[in-house]
């Protein structure tokens, strides 16, 4: 995740830095990398979603090119991954911390 260091100590140090001093591995697109800033903006009204558009700036962005709102909306998408759940108590599917 953006904000982790190899101590509580340094994550604290990075999350004060702010999102701009991250930089992101090469896994993560362009497109999403941008995104991921103009999301988490230190002050809420410079955030991509506050302005007079609102959520609909978030909707036109790049990296949401292509994404089925509507089927969003409506509950009719596949998800991407469906995970396999051996019972109501199975928590496999979660990192151990």
């Amino acid at each position: 995740p953006p904000f982790s260091g190899p101590d509580p100590m340094r994550t604290y140090n990075i999350i004060l830095k702010g999102i701009d001093q991250i930089e992101f591995t090469k896994k993560i697109s362009r497109s999403a990398h941008v995104l991921i800033k103009k999301l988490c903006r230190d002050n809420p009204m410079e955030r991509l979603g506050y302005g007079r558009n609102g959520i609909s700036d978030i909707r036109k962005n790049k990296w949401f090119q292509g994404f089925d709102w509507d089927g969003l909306m409506n509950l009719t998408m596949t998800p991407p991954i469906i995970p396999k759940v051996k019972n109501p108590t199975d928590t496999t599917n979660f990192d151990s911390y």
